[in-house]
């Protein structure tokens, strides 16, 4: 079940906190079979987030290794906006350079359309 739905929908994903944008929805992928997964967050509660091969306005940070999966050949770095430091998902990077992001759906927000998006 998708948390935040207006994200199903859209074309470019910005912070949900500065608005600053993150990816856009032509960079959605799968990953084991699926564009969202549901990780563990704080707390006990769950975290959805979406797969994404590419998301610019995504800093990795730190060495933090975290394994969702109990087998992945990779590390999971942190992942935070580039422009105010929101916590915004994870960015998993494997020996062989491949690497995608998985991004808290709930920590973004579709942007506002403008002109140029019209043309």
């Amino acid at each position: 079940m998708l948390t935040n739905t207006e994200l199903a929908f859209g074309d470019r994903f910005v912070c949900a906190q500065c608005g600053v944008d993150v990816t856009r929805a032509n960079q959605r992928i799968a990953v084991a079979g699926s564009h969202r997964h549901r990780v563990p967050g704080p707390h006990g509660l769950e975290q959805e987030i979406g797969m994404f091969s590419l998301a610019p306005g995504c800093v990795p940070v730190g060495h933090f290794a975290l394994d969702f999966s109990g087998g992945s050949d990779g590390e999971w770095r942190m992942g935070v906006c580039a422009h105010c430091g929101n916590h915004l998902g994870w960015q998993h990077q494997t020996a062989d350079g491949i690497g995608f992001y998985g991004l808290i759906l709930d920590h973004l927000s579709l942007a506002e359309e403008t002109e140029a998006d019209r043309d």
